[in-house]
């Protein structure tokens, strides 16, 4: 057992002074460092204080630990997610601009498209004999292509 000599204890007087909500106080100063139970010059009373403190303070050093790991856990797998999604990011990349350029490519023709079939549909328009059936028809082919 490991006895640390600079560790003071104060004798507790038979009273009511170990039960108080601070039973601490009549055991050891702050640098406790070595096991209670067994040290000499102690009441068994105290020992049992002592005894409990240490379950108590083991308990709540347990949960601590255990609450440590499995932030560390998370942590450990957000930090690889996060590497995932920027190798990801990195392969991805060139294949998303090579989408985007695609899809730019593709709405300027059919744009054009557009631009032209509107086109032969006014030269059509111009060949219909009356001005009644070109103003409903250039008015519907307007609404129908251009609806924004």
């Amino acid at each position: 057992m490991f006895f640390n000599s600079n560790v003071t204890v104060e004798p507790c007087d038979q009273t009511n002074d170990c039960l108080r909500d601070e039973p601490e106080h009549c055991l050891f100063s702050d640098n406790i460092a070595a096991n209670v139970t067994g040290l000499q010059g102690l009441s068994p009373k105290t020992n049992k204080i002592a005894e409990k403190i240490l379950d108590e303070r083991s308990s709540q050093l347990h949960k601590l630990h255990k609450e440590h790991l499995r932030t560390s856990y998370y942590a450990a797998r957000l930090f690889h997610l996060h590497e995932i999604q920027s190798n990801v990011d990195d392969v991805l990349q060139p294949r998303k601009e090579k989408i985007i350029s695609t899809l730019d490519e593709a709405s300027s023709e059919l744009h054009d498209l557009y631009k032209k079939h509107f086109r032969i549909l006014k030269y059509a328009l111009r060949l219909t004999p009356s001005v009644f059936q070109r103003g409903c028809l250039y008015s519907a082919l307007k609404a129908k292509f251009f609806q924004d």
